[in-house]
């Protein structure tokens, strides 16, 4: 009871300095639409690869890849950072330098200045449509961290999350992201790699061996990628979803925009891209590890949490969740 009081005061405080920062950064703003929107164009180069990263380590490829590793295997959660890695590094080798030039403001600018109102209508309404459900993943991701450490209903967890990103996006807009994003992603790989060097390292009651080999031939091997009766269709279909379609992703795109060069958006999309291939490794063998320590019938989404909280270390779990809250807003 203890621990999980702990957990709680950590997230919470966690959530209020987030807040805090975010409405801050809105003294940035200036009443300037470009501002909020695009951060004025300004951005250097480690803001712009951490808040490209920040969009990739979000609550899908965090607590939605130790769900689907936990539940179908080590692929099935990988192939999210795997294939949102591959999206930053085609757009640093290909997009990044040329729409930095063009200086829009959103990206459905483009579609405008290509093809006229038509082309920006429907672009914009089928990014409407498909940011939807990207803010819904994250928002559930949140809604769990809070679930777990709180105590309170799902929906409620939810509402807190939105509540607190809405406050400070109108506060302070893309410089609200590129400020918190600089403690929220670094706390976020960084937690990540300390729960699964915990476990892969020797420091938990049960030897990694143990653990790895614990977890059935299918889901560790290669089988993965080319053996289509174990997902491996579903699973390159991913990598090419999100490798390829997220190209044209607002968050990424508004990142790339505010980046104060077009030299600065192709290093700032390498930079995210590497950033996000770091998570690959710790974010989905601590799917395995959950495997090993959870029951078969625990939900795939409440798979992290329980982790964090119950068998790990407290600093490691508490950084984990704050760490997942951060990515998911």
């Amino acid at each position: 009871m203890v621990e999980m009081s702990g957990f709680g005061i950590a997230v919470a405080a966690f959530i209020i300095i987030t807040l805090v920062v975010g409405v801050f950064a809105g003294k940035l703003v200036k009443n300037s639409g470009k501002r909020l929107i695009v951060a004025g164009k300004s951005l250097p180069l480690a803001m712009v690869g951490t808040m490209l990263a920040a969009q990739a380590v979000d609550g899908n490829s965090s607590l939605g890849n130790v769900a689907l590793v936990f539940e179908f295997g080590f692929w099935a959660g990988a192939v999210i950072p795997l294939g949102l890695g591959l999206c930053l590094l085609v757009t640093a080798a290909f997009y990044a330098k040329p729409l930095n030039k063009m200086s829009m403001i959103t990206l459905p600018d483009f579609y405008f200045r290509r093809f006229g109102n038509g082309a920006e209508g429907i672009s914009g309404v089928l990014m409407i449509i498909s940011f939807l459900v990207l803010v819904a993943g994250n928002l559930a991701a949140s809604g769990f961290i809070l679930e777990v450490v709180f105590g309170i209903d799902y929906f409620w967890g939810i509402t807190i999350s939105a509540l607190v990103v809405v406050a400070y996006t109108i506060a302070g807009g893309l410089f609200a992201s590129a400020y918190t994003n600089l403690f929220q992603v670094y706390l976020a790989i960084g937690s990540f790699w300390a729960g699964f060097l915990f476990f892969a390292g020797g420091f938990s009651d049960v030897p990694w061996d143990v653990i790895y080999n614990n977890a059935p031939p299918e889901f560790m091997d290669l089988s993965g990628l080319y053996d289509i009766a174990n997902g491996a269709l579903i699973n390159w279909g991913a990598i090419l979803a999100l490798g390829l379609g997220d190209i044209v992703a607002l968050d990424f795109m508004e990142r790339v925009f505010s980046a104060r060069s077009p030299k600065t958006a192709q290093r700032g999309a390498l930079m995210g891209g590497a950033l996000t291939l770091f998570t690959v490794v710790p974010t989905s063998m601590l799917g395995i590890v959950a495997f090993y320590y959870l029951p078969a019938d625990t939900a795939p989404d409440l798979a992290l949490p329980v982790l964090s909280t119950e068998f790990m270390p407290f600093a490691i779990g508490a950084a984990i969740l704050m760490g997942v809250i951060g990515a998911s807003m």
